[in-house]
């Protein structure tokens, strides 16, 4: 990733968070398990250290991830970042990710993220080579107990560990490396020494097993408007914002259809195209891939980024056909220039 913004140690990221005034934590658009529960350890690790801190949203998360969240919730809306003397983003690859959030880059101090392709705003501490951003928040966490800033919390430990699982897919996804594992092992020890607290496997459930009846909707929908392309070697498929408004579903509910496309037997790579209800001309992206075929640089062709294998972007388009069969053309010649 290249950036003409500062690079920052883990140290300094720990020297900005303890000694700021008061934190704002800001998370992606369709916030997913990584932002939520990194973001939310990191506010959490603030607050341990007298400061206080709140996690802010440009987008309602899905059900599921809420228990993720301090205690207290989290805002909505930039207005919120106001009276915050520091303001940072985490697990957020590009401007455009904030969303709604955007006019408050020119007032985020750092950013810590695991994304190998985006563009940066701010000074980051960015490690593409861990599986989560909470990989790189949990090194923040040692540093500030080892410093004794904070002491230890089961509460931080936990959502350090629910955002590790949400973007490995509990460990299935080939993000997972060595490492992973021994830092899941040493939370899963300070999770299992706080005994009436909520346990791994409690955890595990919350995030992969259960749904919402939106949530099931939109999959179904998904299924309905599956295509191919490349001879099936790329699956995809798209919701409409007439599609999300007649069966009663919102975009929160979309946030895990990427993995059904990706499911379909000889699909190498997957994207799902969201129409949004609020701007009927943006489109929300999310691209995977089975192979070691690159979908952030496709991604990145649209402004956005994110992993070799797990990546998304936004479309600016007149209509759902436009905006999938840019996506769609996008895709299919990047794939087929790969062979």
């Amino acid at each position: 990733m290249n950036s003409s913004f500062e690079k920052m140690t883990v140290g300094e990221i720990v020297d900005a968070v303890v000694s700021a005034r008061s934190l704002a934590v800001l998370c992606h658009t369709n916030p997913d398990g990584d932002t939520v529960g990194s973001a939310s350890a990191l506010a959490l690790i603030a607050r341990g250290a007298g400061v206080r801190s709140a996690v802010i949203l440009p987008d309602e998360p899905q059900e599921r991830l809420r228990f993720l969240l301090p205690p207290e919730g989290a805002k909505a809306g930039a207005g919120e970042a106001d009276g915050f003397d520091l303001i940072c983003a985490v697990d957020v690859a590009s401007p455009a990710q904030l969303g709604s959030l955007g006019e408050l880059i020119p007032r985020v101090g750092f950013t810590v993220d695991h994304h190998g392709m985006g563009e940066p705003f701010s000074k980051n501490l960015v490690d593409p080579s861990a599986s989560a951003a909470g990989e790189v928040v949990y090194e923040v966490y040692e540093e500030a107990v080892k410093r004794g800033a904070i002491a230890r919390d089961p509460g931080i430990a936990r959502r350090i560990y629910g955002a590790i699982l949400s973007d490995t897919g509990s460990f299935a996804f080939s993000n997972v490396t060595p490492r992973t594992y021994r830092i899941a092992a040493s939370l899963l020890e300070e999770i299992a020494a706080d005994a009436d607290g909520m346990q791994a496997d409690e955890i595990n459930r919350l995030l992969f097993g259960r749904a919402t009846e939106g949530e099931l909707r939109a999959k179904m929908l998904t299924v309905k408007n599956l295509k191919t392309f490349a001879g099936g070697a790329i699956a995809a498929s798209y919701i409409t914002a007439a599609e999300f408004e007649e069966n009663g579903i919102s975009e929160r509910d979309a946030g895990g259809t990427v993995d059904v496309p990706r499911m379909l037997i000889g699909a190498e790579v997957a994207f799902v195209v969201r129409q949004m209800t609020r701007d009927p001309r943006e489109f929300r992206v999310s691209s995977r891939s089975n192979t070691d075929f690159d979908v952030s640089a496709v991604c990145a062709l649209f402004g956005g980024g994110g992993h070799r294998r797990a990546a998304g972007c936004n479309v600016y388009a007149d209509s759902p056909e436009e905006a999938f069969g840019k996506v769609a053309s996008a895709f299919e010649k990047s794939y087929k220039s790969s062979l």
